[in-house]
């Protein structure tokens, strides 16, 4: 069962605007489903604007409901986030941030969110490395 407010795309939810946002998820938090923002409204403040909050699937109206990521204190080498379980999320690393451009490498398979916690296992490195997360919309399932 989905939560309430959940919104399901399988890639042909209309996108009037084309600016990546389904115009349903846009008319539930308030946004212009006919208008491509070039700039998008931060609505809580939290830092993230409304397109970044769509792609992390996290609420455009709450200051707690944010993407963050940090390094587990249980489980070393290991980067944790709270999840969605409606997207994909992959630990990436680089050695060299000055490099242009930059060559990010994928630390591993990417992992479904769980709704909770995941960690996100980085491989033990010879030399220094700098470490991202990307999350992206999961495939639907039949």
């Amino acid at each position: 069962m989905l939560p309430t407010g959940a919104i399901v795309s399988d890639g042909a939810t209309a996108d009037s605007d084309g600016d990546g946002v389904p115009d349903d998820w846009e008319m539930l938090h308030g946004g212009r489903p006919l208008v491509a923002d070039v700039t998008w409204p931060d609505q809580d403040g939290d830092g993230f604007d409304d397109r970044e909050e769509f792609l992390a699937d996290t609420n455009p109206r709450d200051t707690g409901s944010r993407l963050a990521a940090g390094w587990s204190a249980q489980a070393p080498g290991a980067a944790v986030a709270v999840t969605s379980t409606n997207r994909l999320y992959q630990l990436w690393s680089t050695a060299e941030l000055t490099a242009h451009p930059q060559s990010w490498t994928p630390t591993g398979p990417p992992q479904i969110g769980t709704g909770a916690l995941l960690e996100l296992v980085a491989p033990v490195a010879a030399a220094a490395a700098v470490y991202r997360v990307s999350v992206e919309p999961a495939p639907l399932t039949p």
